[in-house]
């Protein structure tokens, strides 16, 4: 009785108020170390909210809140969402929030915004995320304490505080490799797929699919160059000869995502609020969960949260036109349409983080700005985009286009 108490309240609230997305853009992604490398995550995520409001003739002053995920926030200086905010043109009084759920830091932004717009605090909300894994900081933990003589190694933050499992010590690799085994996926079914969204990805690009959702950023490194465009990974290997990251594994640089740098960003309001403004509804939130079971199943998380999402939407899989679950390794496109029993050829249409690259804060909210792209252009009316993190979850969200 308690739990249905529960679910009836929380039907309540969400019903309270129905909440849209009018705006959605994100920046090229490029692969660490290339021409996103001299951009912070802050400017990066600055330039693309800036550049999505002013796209769709959003006046900045009518953002009330802002949501950014982010893993890599040392260095970056008090309050990052903040600092966001202020030099993409916010008004001071913008709420502002940084947050970390790791890969998947940047859906559960949309997902605070979204039940903030329900709820009534606010009409309308930017959410998004940012990261530049290039300029992730080295931690030296003991200098605090002072280092009186010998060696003492730093430790890189990438994977420190977003790769390694806490509990095992194992890196994401390892866990692929494991999933793998788990629902019985060859090596060649990996790279296959791996295979299918480079070409996905380049097609999209030579069709001009992504056009509509890249906000462009000045080059840093070379001035007057803008740089529009993804910097896809593909196409200059054999992905069959590459050897695995751990021995005896199936995990290769080949079927597995880089390390990447971007930034991604939505806007949502209440339906009340886009009709007074007269914005265009480009799609509407219908459901969204979290999911979560044991760290070294995360990437099969994908699968129950959607499942849940599906649940709460009272909607059948078979309903959803498209899906996006991030490409963190082909094992995780795999095996969750291993268990969601979805077509694989409608996850990833235009390809995927194998192939685009995945900056971790940023990824979460970047597929579903693609998700709008293919409901879109390919004709669906439901979608759901769906990210693992690490520590065993993951979230979901399931849309449909106006």
């Amino acid at each position: 009785m308690e739990a249905r108490r529960l679910k009836v309240i929380e039907q309540h609230l969400l019903g309270l108020q129905e909440v849209c997305i009018v705006a959605a853009g994100r920046s090229p992604v490029h692969r660490i170390f290339g021409e996103l490398s001299a951009i912070s995550s802050i400017d990066l995520a600055a330039n693309t909210l800036a550049g999505t409001l002013s796209k769709y003739n959003i006046n900045t002053d009518n953002i009330q809140e802002l949501y950014m995920g982010n893993l890599f926030s040392p260095n970056l200086g008090q309050n990052p969402a903040k600092q966001v905010a202020v030099k993409s043109g916010l008004s001071d009084s913008a709420n502002c929030m940084i947050l970390n759920k790791l890969c998947a830091s940047g859906m559960k932004a949309i997902m605070l915004a979204a039940m903030s717009i329900a709820q009534g605090s606010a009409d309308c909300a930017a959410a998004g995320g940012m990261e530049s894994m290039s300029n992730a900081p080295y931690l030296h933990p003991k200098i605090r304490d002072g280092l009186v003589r010998g060696n003492h190694k730093a430790l890189d933050s990438i994977d420190h505080d977003a790769f390694i499992d806490p509990f095992s010590g194992h890196l994401p690799p390892f866990i692929s490799d494991k999933v793998s085994e788990k629902v019985n996926i060859s090596r060649e079914e990996l790279d296959s797929y791996a295979e299918e969204s480079y070409k996905k990805a380049s097609n999209a690009w030579k069709m001009n699919k992504f056009v509509n959702e890249v906000i462009p950023i000045q080059n840093q490194k070379k001035a007057g160059k803008i740089i529009d465009k993804d910097n896809l990974k593909g196409g200059d290997f054999d992905i069959k000869k590459l050897r695995p990251v751990l021995k005896n594994g199936k995990t290769t640089a080949g079927n597995s995502c880089g390390l990447n740098d971007g930034a991604s960003v939505i806007v949502l309001c209440s339906r009340k609020k886009a009709n007074e403004m007269g914005w265009k509804v480009l799609a509407t939130i219908v459901s969204m969960a979290d999911a979560e079971q044991a760290c070294i199943d995360f990437p099969l998380t994908p699968s129950l949260a959607i499942k849940k999402a599906l649940q709460r939407a009272s909607l059948p899989i078979n309903q959803l036109d498209f899906i996006e679950i991030n490409e963190a390794f082909s094992s995780v496109i795999v095996g969750n349409s291993k268990l969601l029993n979805y077509d694989i050829g409608k996850i990833n249409a235009y390809g995927g983080g194998i192939a685009m690259g995945h900056p971790v804060g940023s990824s979460g909210c970047r597929i579903v700005v693609t998700l709008l792209s293919v409901l879109k252009q390919e004709g669906g009316n439901y979608g759901s985009a769906a990210i693992c993190n690490g520590g065993g979850g993951a979230s979901a969200i399931i849309i449909k286009k106006e």
